[in-house]
């Protein structure tokens, strides 16, 4: 089980499976960010994105909001699958409730995979920027039992990556916190399985980035969503529409 890990530590981990690490074009409190190869980059999205799904057209999958569905072909092991069922429904209709209901089921199943999950993000993740006032009036719930996963680090290396046990009754809180981050908060959040084999971003433009280097893992992950085509419908984007890698925004 991993104890505590330092920043420098886990770019360099993320750096040795692979990982397409870069310096930020803005200030971050990492000094480093993390996006896939476009020949290797995988999303989960509910609908089609205005820029990314034209940037980055192959391997991105459309995913419905149905969780039940979701984890029929993805397992998820109680009680995290059933506290998520119970975390969706007290999401509004709406953006963020579909994308925790589609592809944020679907992350929950993979990252249960892992008897630990680091998370870290680019601009820290203090709770003040999830639980405002401004989100509950829109009727976001918030899923308050995962606020002292995101309490502040001790120590110089404050925004260091934090570890989430999978046996931590709050898992689902806390990915749920995570997705919320990124939907409503507007901070991009990543999720990774200790060993750094396999990142997941989730976006603000509500959907999941992919980063698994080996390409053996990334075809076996790519073969589970293409044999379930009827609930991760491949998006389709002729070549000649698809835009400029420079245009995206980060």
């Amino acid at each position: 089980m991993l104890e505590e890990v330092s920043l420098a530590a886990w770019r360099s981990r993320l750096e040795r499976q692979g990982h397409r690490v870069t310096e930020p074009n803005e200030e971050t409190v990492t000094g480093f960010t993390l996006w896939p190869d476009a020949d290797t980059v995988i999303t989960v999205a509910v609908e089609p994105d205005g820029i990314i799904s034209q940037v980055y057209p192959q391997r991105f999958f459309l995913c419905e909001a149905e969780p039940e569905r979701i984890f029929h072909i993805a397992p998820c092991p109680d009680p995290h699958s059933s506290r998520w069922l119970e975390l969706v429904a007290r999401q509004p209709p709406g953006y963020w409730h579909d994308f925790l209901a589609g592809p944020g089921s679907w992350l929950l199943s993979r990252l249960a995979r892992f008897e630990q999950v680091v998370a870290w993000a680019d601009h820290g993740l203090p709770w003040s920027t999830l639980d405002q006032p401004i989100h509950r009036n829109w009727g976001m719930d918030v899923p308050t039992k995962a606020a002292p996963f995101f309490a502040p680090n001790s120590g110089t290396d404050a925004d260091r990556p934090r570890l989430l046990s999978r046996a931590d009754e709050r898992f689902a809180d806390v990915v749920a916190a995570c997705l919320l981050f990124a939907s409503v908060g507007l901070r991009d959040c990543y999720l990774a399985d200790t060993a750094g084999k396999e990142v997941y971003l989730a976006h603000h433009h509500d959907l999941v980035v992919v980063s698994i280097p080996d390409a053996e893992a990334r075809a076996d992950l790519l073969g589970n969503l293409t044999d379930a085509s009827w609930l991760f419908g491949e998006l389709r984007v002729p070549d000649e529409e698809a835009e400029d890698e420079d245009e995206l925004p980060r």
